[in-house]
């Protein structure tokens, strides 16, 4: 039986990345893969306490930021992905530390090594088989709806500094980060990570 794989899926606020994640999710499921997905933060009552930690009206310097975010992760990570790739299954993450060096690293000012050894840190070296980033122009992302989460009322300066910070990564990684026009109808999306979900099976 070939080794689990664990992936990532990562993009801008209002990318689609969530709905994308849990549709490929059911899709494997129909295919008889046994697989697990999480959100960062989430998935545990550490991450939920994170997660609601970050309204509108608690602003929160950068670097505060990553420290709880990788906080979550770590209890994620030791309690949620680890066990369950020791089992044989598979695991998705909506976000990951991805997401951490672009929104606080490249978009909050943290400096990347900071962010490079927190991530370190929080993950024990854990990194994702395969990351998968949903691209999306801002303004496309912006226009499909609105929230008061503390990160989807920022400027689109904000965001396009998050936008580049991912596709930065990218490039710098090809093999372990593709980047997916996240502009392609829904189906569309998720049919080209499945077929790179069922790559990583046959490997």
């Amino acid at each position: 039986m070939p080794d689990p794989f664990f992936m990532a899926v990562e993009g801008t606020d209002k990318s689609g990345k969530s709905t994308a994640a849990l549709k490929l999710m059911q899709k494997l499921l129909a295919l008889d893969v046994p697989i697990a997905l999480v959100q960062d933060p989430g998935s545990t009552k550490t991450g939920n306490h994170v997660k609601q930690a970050f309204t509108e009206e608690n602003r929160m310097q950068p670097l505060t930021e990553a420290l709880l975010f990788e906080a979550a992760r770590h209890e994620m990570v030791e309690t949620r992905i680890k066990p369950a790739l020791a089992k044989g299954t598979n695991v998705i993450s909506i976000r990951y530390t991805t997401s951490t060096t672009a929104y606080q690293g490249y978009a909050g000012g943290v400096p990347l090594d900071v962010i490079a050894n927190l991530n370190q840190l929080a993950t024990g070296g854990l990194e994702p088989d395969l990351t998968l980033i949903i691209d999306v122009p801002i303004q496309i992302a912006r226009d499909r709806g609105t929230s008061k989460d503390a990160f989807e009322t920022r400027s689109n300066t904000f965001y396009e500094k998050v936008r580049a910070g991912y596709l930065d990564q990218a490039a710098a990684n090809k093999d372990k980060i593709k980047v997916i026009d996240g502009t392609q109808p829904p189906e569309a999306v998720v049919t080209e990570m499945l077929e790179l979900a069922l790559a990583l099976l046959k490997k």
